[in-house]
């Protein structure tokens, strides 16, 4: 197999050769698909065959189609609300989204650029040029950052700008 790096996975299914794993994996698909129809084909023609008695059906027990109008009637309810709770949160973030995204952008791009300029700045006031710090660079204790020292920063220009 040819080691492609633009992939983030592999498999030797879709491979040339592999006809080992290309086999075992079909059976177990073709098993896997027998497992999950039969039953629900016995289902379906045990419960047409109970009111249309042409129909082969396998059970002939009334609680067996009780059962199924019980699952059913369950099962619907869920449908129900979950659809209605889908349907709820979709209106709800798009309201939401109409009013406030579309209001107040997220993103500043000349406030980004005005805020990255100030923090080379005072880095380069605070641990010189970038070429003197490439490769090692040793802090000393009183060049040290204080707490908040962007938001101080930030708020000094904002005061200048204005």
């Amino acid at each position: 197999m040819k080691k492609n790096n633009s992939q983030l996975y592999t498999d030797d299914f879709f491979d040339k050769g592999h006809m080992g794993l290309k086999t075992r994996e079909g059976i177990v698909v073709l098993i896997s698909w027998i497992v999950a129809i039969v039953p629900i084909t016995i289902t379906i023609l045990s419960f047409t065959g109970f009111y249309h008695h042409e129909v082969f059906r396998f059970w002939k027990s009334k609680v067996g189609i009780y059962e199924i109008h019980f699952f059913g009637t369950i099962l619907f309810c869920t449908f129900l609300v979950a659809g209605f709770y889908a349907i709820t949160m979709a209106i709800l973030q798009n309201h939401k989204r109409n009013r406030v995204v579309d209001k107040w952008p997220t993103y500043d791009p000349n406030e980004q650029i005005r805020r990255r300029k100030l923090i080379r700045k005072l880095m380069n006031d605070q641990f010189g040029a970038d070429c003197k710090k490439y490769s090692y660079y040793r802090v000393e204790p009183d060049q040290n950052l204080d707490d908040n020292e962007f938001l101080k920063l930030f708020k000094q220009g904002d005061q200048q700008d204005d």
